[in-house]
């Protein structure tokens, strides 16, 4: 029988794994880029205003700094604190790395980014699309994969 603190840690590990899990499907959901050239402007070498947005969420994810990343998430990211924070920590460890803005297109308050980086020495290539709310450009979702999107 598991008792007191073995049962706590049980508790918690299930509870993460399944965040975890969540989290892996949310990134990996059924979602078509919508943007291409003829519907939307092609943003300026490094993305413009939103690939900032995106390199400064990314800066705060490696450093950490979980409570400025949340910042960087639109307002559809909701829920407990602890919850928010342990989807971030695991962003924070599955994001790639050395990540490069390879494109960007925008259209009003949305905005597509095509990047590149490598995840456990291996080449991962992702589409992010930002939303601006209340004026800053947020992360809305991410789609990797190990071959690039068009």
């Amino acid at each position: 029988m598991v008792k007191g603190k073995s049962l706590y840690a049980a508790v918690t590990m299930v509870f993460v794994l399944m965040v975890f899990l969540v989290c892996q499907a949310s990134r990996a959901e059924a979602w078509d880029p919508a943007l291409n050239e003829k519907n939307a402007k092609v943003l300026p070498e490094g993305g413009g205003e939103p690939g900032k947005a995106f390199l400064a969420y990314k800066k705060d994810l490696s450093e950490k700094n979980f409570e400025a990343a949340r910042k960087g998430l639109t307002k559809k990211f909701t829920g407990p604190d602890e919850q928010v924070r342990m989807r971030l920590e695991i962003d924070a460890d599955t994001i790639p790395k050395d990540t490069k803005i390879l494109k960007g297109l925008v259209r009003e308050d949305t905005a597509e980014l095509y990047i590149a980086g490598t995840l456990e020495g291996q080449k991962e290539y992702g589409v992010i699309e930002m939303l601006k709310e209340d004026s800053h450009w947020c992360v809305a979702r991410e789609k990797w994969s190990d071959k690039p999107f068009e």
